[in-house]
């Protein structure tokens, strides 16, 4: 039934192991993220409880900075000795993480908790996406104009969207139950559980074998990643492109979002409630967005992603602006406010829905499989190194500008890195890129065949 949904008319063209391995992915991402949805809109809110502005800026600087000392060197580890492992050792600081922020009541406190939240953040950077798309390719060399993946894609984003909704209404109605710091608890709990579930489950294709497990075989797929990121003209610009926007986003997602929602929502059932309603209309455009997405060949596809990489972000703030032009944050629940989010948010979203197919789409054939996990840390690794003075920035501009004003500032910057990586998108030259990955993965061979 569920890959029936998922696949759709496609399951008949896949075979019997693609179709049991993409069910397995998505049953073990599922059952991750679900447990992190429990209380994903709380966790700011919780520490803004006994933290001021300031104080949250510096717990977060010293959380991102955790994660640019550890994000791309236990990428490259996930390339080294396989993404199951370091999905395991990233759910252990999971639960030593929300064990911690539970009993967390000064600022020393939530400190140490977002120390051991960063380096969890670190370990899972990338490690699911890259497990995914190097096992998809193995298991389904039939899907070889990349149709059914960008189904896929779309349809994995609608069943999330789902399955967020259900999580933030049900996470929002036991958190006015039992509590905050219960539920944090109870989170520790359920990372003990998944972190064998790992073990037992998340295992590669037969074909898939690992480098030697000697410390210079890990230094050369360390070098490799910066050597594949800075030489290929495509994913340089496209990383660029893509901190200017995250930096943006960060600030967005982590000072403003959640408090937002307290405003709006004043009780947590009642948060919870209003985010499963934004989530919940975008279901139908994401379900749209993955039959349209499934029927575009490569250079149709890579158009629609550059549209979407420069006005994906600045669509969403303007329909925010105009949100609290129109709605202005109150301490009550406003019928208003739900109509217009129904009307903005299928806009708004509707564009980031395609680009993340259209995005994955691209990195699954341009970024190589022996450093696609790096690569995917290397990302957010350089997005934290331009975050830590964000964020202090950040809390200083939130007590001096309103909100709408910090909205259109994060707007201007997340259209300048639209543009950016939009261009290097539209000067992809696929060509060029496959002798690149060409030439480095006859280095690659070159090496391990001296070695024998």
């Amino acid at each position: 039934m569920l890959m029936k949904f998922l696949l759709g008319p496609n399951r008949f063209k896949l075979n019997s192991e693609a179709i049991n391995f993409v069910r397995r992915a998505v049953l073990l991402t599922a059952g991750y993220s679900v447990i992190h949805w429990l209380t994903q809109t709380f966790i700011v809110l919780y520490a803004l409880q006994y933290l001021n502005w300031t104080e949250l800026g510096i717990v977060l600087a010293v959380q991102i900075g955790i994660q640019i000392i550890v994000d791309y060197p236990t990428g490259t580890i996930g390339d080294w000795i396989g993404q199951r492992w370091v999905m395991v050792i990233a759910s252990v600081f999971y639960v030593l993480f929300y064990f911690m922020f539970s009993l967390s009541r000064t600022f020393e406190a939530f400190l140490w908790a977002y120390i051991i939240l960063g380096f969890a953040r670190a370990q899972e950077s990338g490690a699911l996406g890259a497990w995914y798309q190097n096992n998809y390719k193995l298991y389904a060399p039939e899907d070889e104009d990349r149709k059914i993946f960008s189904y896929l894609q779309g349809k994995w984003q609608t069943f999330g969207l789902m399955l967020q909704a259900s999580a933030f209404v049900f996470g929002g109605y036991m958190i006015n139950i039992f509590g905050r710091s219960t539920i944090f608890f109870v989170q520790s709990v359920l990372f003990s559980l998944v972190l064998f579930i790992f073990i037992f489950f998340m295992f590669d294709h037969p074909e898939i074998k690992r480098k030697e497990l000697n410390i210079s075989e890990y230094y050369k797929l360390l070098g490799d990643g910066l050597k594949i990121a800075v030489k290929n003209n495509t994913l340089r610009w496209l990383i660029l492109g893509s901190i200017i926007i995250n930096t943006g986003t960060f600030v967005w997602a982590n000072f403003m979002l959640f408090p937002l929602y307290q405003d709006y929502g004043k009780t947590d059932d009642v948060i919870g409630s209003l985010r499963a309603i934004i989530f919940l209309t975008g279901v139908g455009i994401a379900w749209l967005s993955a039959i349209i997405a499934g029927k575009w060949k490569t250079k149709q596809a890579n158009k629609i992603l550059a549209f979407t990489e420069v006005f994906t972000w600045p669509f969403f703030l303007l329909g925010i602006i105009m949100m609290l032009t129109i709605f202005p944050p109150q301490y009550s629940f406003n019928l208003g406010l739900v109509i217009i989010l129904i009307v903005i948010m299928p806009v708004a979203g509707g564009t980031q829905f395609m680009q993340n197919i259209l995005r994955s789409r691209f990195y699954l054939d341009v970024i190589p499989d022996e450093n696609r996990n790096s690569i995917f840390s290397l990302i957010p690794t350089l997005t934290a190194i331009a975050i830590i003075p964000t964020n202090i920035i950040a809390g200083l501009l939130l007590d001096s500008l309103t909100r709408i004003e910090v909205v259109t500032l994060l707007l201007v910057i997340t259209l300048v890195g639209g543009m950016i990586s939009g261009l290097a998108v539209l000067r992809h030259q696929p060509d060029k890129v496959k002798q690149e990955k060409s030439y480095l993965s006859n280095e690659l061979r070159d090496v391990s065949t001296s070695k024998n």
